[in-house]
C-alpha cells in the first residue's frame, strides 16, 4: 500500500507502514489475550487497551490512503492547500483526542490495582488535562496560535496532568511496577513534546514511532504482564 506521503523520502513510507501493522498485530493479541485474562479487572484493561490499539489502526488505515486523508482534511477544515505530511500531523489530533483519553483511563486502573484511590473525579481531571494539551497543540499546528508560545502552553497542562497522577497513586503506592508504568507514560509523552517543532519529516517518523511504542509495544507488554504476573 502507498502513502505517497513523502515519494522521495522511503523512511516515512515505511514509518506509516510498520507502525499500522504493529497496531494491526497488538490488537488482535490484546482482543484475543482479554478472554485469557485471570479476573473482570485486568480483562477490562485490555479491552481499554483493544479500544486505544483500534483507534490508532483506523487512523493509520487513513495516513496510508493520502486521497482519503486529504478529502477529510479538506472536509474538517476547508484547506487543501498544505502538504500531505502537514495535513497528516493535524489529522493525527482527531483519533489523539480518544485514544490518550482511554490510555489515561488504562494507566489509571493499572496504577490504582488492588486500591480503592481511583475516582471518576481524577479521570475527570487528567483526561481535562489532557484534551487542553492537545487542543493546545493543534491551535499551534492549525497556525491559529504561534507554535513556539503553543509548544510552552501545552506543556503546562502537560506536567500538571502528571502531577495529579503522580500524587494520587505514587504518593503512597510507589512500588516498582507503578513507577517504570509511570515514568514510561512521561518519556514517551513528553518525546511528543520535544519533537513538536522539529522538521516534518522529523517530526512525523520520530512521532510514528512514539505511537507504536505508546500504543502498541507498551499495550503487549500490559498484556504479559496481566496474563502471567498479575
Amino acid at each position: 500500500m502507498k502513502t505517497n506521503v513523502a515519494p522521495s523520502s522511503p523512511l516515512l513510507e515505511t514509518s506509516f507502514r510498520l507502525t499500522y501493522s504493529l497496531l494491526i498485530i497488538t490488537y488482535v493479541v490484546c482482543f484475543v489475550s482479554a478472554f485469557f485474562m485471570p479476573s473482570f479487572h485486568a480483562r477490562r484493561i485490555m479491552y481499554l487497551e483493544c479500544g486505544i490499539t483500534f483507534v490508532a489502526a483506523t487512523m493509520y488505515s487513513i495516513f496510508n490512503r493520502p486521497d482519503i486523508a486529504a478529502t477529510i482534511f479538506q472536509f474538517l477544515f476547508g484547506n487543501s492547500a498544505e502538504n500531505l505530511v502537514h495535513r497528516i500531523n493535524v489529522l493525527r489530533y482527531i483519533g489523539w483526542f480518544i485514544s490518550t483519553a482511554l490510555m489515561l483511563v488504562a494507566l489509571c486502573y493499572l496504577l490504582s490495582w488492588n486500591r480503592r484511590d481511583m475516582s471518576w473525579r481524577t479521570l475527570g481531571v487528567v483526561i481535562g488535562l489532557d484534551w487542553m494539551m492537545l487542543g493546545i497543540g493543534l491551535l499551534g499546528e492549525m497556525g491559529v496560535v504561534d507554535k513556539w508560545w503553543a509548544w510552552v502552553l501545552a506543556f503546562l497542562p502537560f506536567f500538571a496532568m502528571f502531577y495529579v497522577l503522580h500524587h494520587t497513586f505514587l504518593r503512597t503506592n510507589a512500588n516498582s511496577a507503578n513507577q517504570i508504568m509511570y515514568w514510561t507514560y512521561f518519556v514517551l509523552w513528553i518525546m511528543y513534546g520535544v519533537v513538536y517543532s522539529a522538521d516534518e519529516t522529523i517530526k512525523t517518523v520520530v512521532t510514528n514511532v512514539l505511537d507504536g511504542t505508546a500504543k502498541g509495544v507498551f499495550a503487549l507488554a500490559v498484556c504479559v504482564r496481566l496474563l502471567f504476573f498479575s
